[in-house]
């Protein structure tokens, strides 16, 4: 490199541009001696060099990656137009791109990082070509092939970092966009079952999580934005140390634990509450919509072990319902947001 040619230099003399061996045994060293060490590996080759630090090893994996997927998604054809990506295609370049590694927390981080910094037109394209792919591997659970005899991986394994691997880029793809993610059963079994690391410490944004889910949901020091829960929950959700912005919660029965998260622009609607423990939670501009309790108190305890911002009592009222079932009058209670 220029730059390097102009320090070494620098540091000696201009006589040294000439004698290539020197340079190049200097370069060796300045490399060293920021990032890497000389491999012991190969005692034939006194110039092997390997990485010392693992953070520049994830960082340019997660780059190649990124590098890789971009190059299948934007080719042209000779008509200026994007060349279409058939899923048996995509597949096999994300399969190839796997490997027989196991994506850590690191490389995940540095791939949603560098996405996050491309061009805004090239993340439009990107989702473009590959959001409808995504779909398709979903509905096929993900491995369209598997070799047992040259793999490394457990099938189930190769399946979960292929659908770790999508999945990141199309969460990451879509943060800024205006578009939305909808997931469906399939999706959801494949993002709770499969250990994508969905639901720890990451941005979940422009989700709307439909239809069923089978699986306890775990959301841990997430931040949540403009999401909306509108699943037949068959099981728990679980939601602790989030903050939860703009979303929309929309399930008819609502069995949860909510423990020490902060809501702000949060609503609320056509939910029974009656299963869901609320404890030390932080509830700004939160709207509750024709929400169900069983009975006064589930309500008061909330309020209790709760705060709410100064207009909420304001702004909501609580009132009783009676029905008859059966000839027995039954009496429960509907929170519901009022305009002044």
């Amino acid at each position: 490199m220029e730059a390097t040619n102009l320090f070494i230099k620098q540091c000696f003399n201009e006589d040294i541009e000439n004698e290539s061996d020197r340079i190049k045994e200097i370069s060796k060293y300045l490399l060293i001696s920021f990032y890497f060490q000389q491999s012991n590996k190969n005692q034939e080759e006194d110039t092997a060099i390997e990485f010392f630090h693992n953070s520049l090893w994830e960082f340019l994996t997660a780059e190649y990656i990124w590098e890789e997927n971009k190059r299948i998604a934007i080719n042209f054809d000779q008509d200026g137009d994007l060349k279409a990506i058939t899923t048996e295609e995509y597949f096999n370049i994300l399969k190839k791109l796997i490997g027989n590694k196991i994506l850590n927390d690191e490389i995940i981080k540095n791939l949603e990082n560098i996405i996050a910094n491309e061009n805004l037109e090239t993340r439009k394209q990107v989702m473009k070509q590959t959001e409808n792919l995504f779909y398709k591997l979903v509905d096929k659970d993900v491995l369209l092939t598997y070799d047992w005899k040259s793999e490394e991986l457990t099938s189930k394994d190769k399946s979960t970092q292929i659908f770790n691997l999508m999945w990141t880029f199309i969460n990451a793809l879509n943060a800024e966009l205006d578009s939305t993610i909808k997931s469906n059963t399939k999706l959801n079994s494949l993002l709770f079952s499969m250990g994508s690391g969905l639901s720890y410490r990451k941005n979940i944004r422009n989700i709307e999580f439909n239809e069923v889910c089978i699986y306890d949901q775990l959301f841990f020091g997430c931040r949540i934005k403009n999401v909306v829960f509108d699943m037949q929950l068959h099981i728990k959700l679980n939601l602790s140390e989030n903050l939860i912005e703009d979303t929309f919660f929309k399930m008819h029965h609502l069995n949860a634990s909510m423990l020490r998260n902060e809501f702000k622009n949060v609503t609320f609607q056509d939910i029974n509450l009656s299963g869901t423990k609320f404890r030390n939670n932080k509830f700004i501009e939160c709207n509750f919509l024709n929400v169900q309790f069983d009975n006064k108190d589930l309500f008061d305890e909330i309020l209790d072990n709760n705060k709410f911002d100064n207009s909420f009592l304001k702004t909501h009222k609580l009132l009783p319902q009676t029905v008859n079932l059966n000839d027995e009058e039954i009496v429960y209670y509907i929170l519901n947001y009022v305009q002044n």
